[in-house]
C-alpha cells in the first residue's frame, strides 16, 4: 500500500515538514513517482517512522537513528536504553527529593509563626555549609561563594534546596548557604575550600522575628543566645541561626529565624 506525504503525516500525527526531516536524516528513503517525482511512502516506511518516533522518546536523537540502526544495532540500542534508564533514575531521585523538600518547607511555614518565642529541642539534620556573604547587622559585603561552586549553587536545580544560615563572628558575621547532606547526591555539587560539614545533632532552638529590612541587629541575636545558654543544658557546639521564611503577615514584614545551639543528649 502506498501513501502520499499528507496521508502518512496524518496517520502518524506529524507535519509534512517533519516527515521530510526524517528523510533528510536518513531514517527513510521514500520512492518517487516517475511521472511527477512526488514522494510516495509504503507500509515499511510507516513501520520505520513509527519506530523512529518511539526511539526519540528514549532520547535518541533523530539524526542518530540511522547510525543506531545501521551499525551494531543491538549494542547501540542497549546503550541507548541503559542511558535512558540512568536518566530516569536520576530524574526520579531529584523529584522525590523535591517532593520531600516541599513537604519540609510546608511544615516550616505552617509552624514557624505558631512557635515564635517558644524554646524547644529539635533534631537537626546533617548539613553542608557554603560561605555566602559577610555582614554586620543588616549591612552586607560582596558575595563570597567560592567560584567553583557558585554556578551550581545558584542554579534552578539547586536553589530550592538551599537554606540561609547565620553565624555570629568576631565583629563580622557570616551568612552561609546550607544544603542537607541527604540531598547532595542528586545535585552534583563539587567539593571546594571553606565548606563546613555539620553532622546530625540535637539543638536547643528558639524562633525569633528579625523584623523589617534594616531593623536586624546582631546584638539582638546574641542576647537571645545568651539567654538560651543560661539554661541547664550541656552545650557542645557553636550557635547558628536558620532563616525560616520572610514576607508580609497581616501587613507586617516578618523575617523568622531559628536559633540552633547544639546540646548533649
Amino acid at each position: 500500500m502506498d501513501y502520499k506525504i499528507n496521508e502518512i503525516a496524518k496517520i502518524l500525527n506529524l507535519s509534512k515538514q517533519m516527515i521530510r526531516y526524517y528523510e533528510q536524516c536518513g531514517v527513510i528513503q521514500p520512492a518517487r513517482l516517475e511521472k511527477n517525482n512526488y514522494r510516495v511512502y509504503n507500509t515499511l516506511d510507516y513501520f520505520t517512522l513509527a519506530e523512529a518516533i518511539g526511539l526519540s522518546q528514549f532520547n535518541v536523537n533523530i539524526k542518530d537513528i540511522y547510525n543506531v540502526k545501521a551499525i551494531q544495532y543491538n549494542d547501540a540500542m542497549s546503550k541507548c536504553y541503559r542511558d535512558y534508564i540512568q536518566d530516569i533514575d536520576e530524574e526520579l531521585l531529584y523529584k522525590q527529593n523535591m517532593r520531600k523538600r516541599a513537604k519540609e518547607l510546608l511544615d516550616r511555614i505552617d509552624l514557624a509563626e505558631l512557635n515564635i518565642g517558644i524554646t524547644m529541642i529539635k533534631k537537626i539534620p546533617a548539613y553542608r555549609l557554603f560561605p555566602l556573604v559577610q555582614s554586620k547587622d543588616d549591612q552586607y559585603d560582596k558575595i563570597s561563594t567560592p567560584e567553583e561552586v557558585r554556578p551550581i549553587l545558584n542554579s534552578s536545580k539547586t536553589l530550592p534546596f538551599g537554606d540561609g544560615f547565620f553565624e555570629i563572628g568576631n565583629g563580622i558575621d557570616l551568612w552561609s548557604i546550607g544544603i542537607q547532606k541527604e540531598y547532595l547526591s542528586c545535585l552534583d555539587i563539587p567539593d571546594c575550600d571553606d565548606i563546613t560539614d555539620i553532622e546530625e545533632q540535637y539543638c536547643l532552638c528558639k524562633i525569633i522575628n528579625m523584623g523589617e529590612i534594616g531593623e536586624f541587629k546582631t546584638e539582638m541575636i546574641q542576647k537571645e543566645i545568651d539567654q538560651l545558654m543560661s539554661l541547664n543544658y550541656i552545650f557542645i557546639g557553636k550557635p547558628k541561626c536558620l532563616l525560616l521564611c520572610r514576607g508580609s503577615v497581616n501587613g507586617e514584614f516578618h523575617r523568622l529565624m531559628e536559633i540552633q545551639i547544639p546540646i548533649k543528649r
